[in-house]
């Protein structure tokens, strides 16, 4: 009887071996390639913003007092404003300073709600937080204005609807009410035109309150609702 030569192929063993060292290789490349892609990192800065807005109009509800979501502070000394999360720990009418002392020494001032705050172009935060390398609040001149902002105006405004006041601070109340508006964001270094932007995201705070994320593309040249 002839015996037939067993066919060549790999062991078990070996097919362990390449898969791990394919899941290595993924590891370290997909950072690298989603850290050179300008859409990517805005996207998920977007996310982050909206999930903070979000958070703190339920932990309004939930403390039965003022959440501000503030983007018109440096709290790390960047020279860059950030998104920080923080609460009113005083007594009505409410104190709407944001106090940085830090009475508990653990680098993390007070009132500031540290999982919810975002550092902007940055790889290193001051401890806490989340860091948003390549994404910074946009300034200037916004593509086709924005989904629910003042034409021209490109930056972080929200708005009272009842005092009609506005500024860079987003109030969720413990009633469930919140201010309006629109924060920008667009990729470190870009000329901030309309023309030539390679994506800008627009995170809008609607009358209903709901937290919708826009994004532009000059491509497209339109807003796109995600």
């Amino acid at each position: 009887m002839r015996r037939t030569k067993p066919s060549a192929g790999f062991s078990l063993i070996e097919m362990l071996v390449v898969i791990g060292v394919i899941a290595a290789l993924g590891l370290v490349a997909f950072p690298l390639l989603n850290r050179s892609n300008p859409v990517k990192r805005l996207n998920a800065t977007a996310r982050l913003v909206q999930g903070a807005i979000q958070q703190a109009r339920l932990i309004a509800q939930r403390d039965n007092r003022p959440y501000y979501v503030d983007f018109g502070q440096d709290l790390n000394g960047d020279g860059v404003a950030d998104c920080i999360v923080w609460r009113d720990l005083g007594n009505p009418p409410y104190n709407q300073a944001l106090d940085l002392a830090d009475a508990d020494g653990n680098g993390v001032p007070d009132e500031v709600v540290a999982d919810n705050a975002i550092f902007f172009n940055t790889e290193n935060g001051p401890g806490y937080g989340r860091t948003a390398q390549g994404a910074v609040i946009g300034t200037g001149n916004g593509p086709a204005a924005g989904p629910a902002s003042a034409p021209g105006f490109w930056s972080a405004f929200f708005w009272d609807p009842v005092t009609g006041a506005g500024g860079t601070r987003f109030v969720a109340n413990p009633d469930g009410s919140c201010t309006t508006g629109s924060v920008f964001l667009a990729e470190a270094g870009d000329p901030l035109n309309p023309q030539t932007s390679r994506a800008v995201y627009d995170i809008v705070v609607s009358p209903a309150g709901s937290v919708q994320v826009w994004r532009w593309t000059a491509t497209g040249g339109i807003w796109e609702r995600l």
